[in-house]
């Protein structure tokens, strides 16, 4: 078995069960936990969910994911034209 020690990333488990016959059946589970970290540090899975796309001439401004639920948007900042930062996803 692995996980991250963190508490974020990839968990799984392995489980190895005799059949009663001389043979063995193993069964894996993993489960993937979303690794990015909001503003709030809660952890968010944004590639699983709608997205927005806002722009300035040609330049990405914001993305905005929702889930149903919640919104978090992604922030990109422009200096002379050139992408100088991004920010977390922020919940809002």
């Amino acid at each position: 078995m692995s996980k991250n020690t963190a508490g974020f990333g990839t968990a799984s488990a392995l489980t190895h069960a005799e059949m009663g016959n001389g043979t063995y059946t193993e069964r894996m589970l993993a489960l993937a936990i979303p690794s990015q970290i909001d503003s709030n540090g809660y952890p968010v899975n944004p590639d699983g969910m709608a997205q927005t796309l806002a722009y300035t001439g040609d330049n990405l401004t914001s993305i905005q994911a929702s889930d149903g639920v919640g919104v978090w948007v992604k922030t990109f900042t422009y200096t002379n034209g050139k992408l100088t930062g991004v920010s977390a996803w922020v919940k809002q």
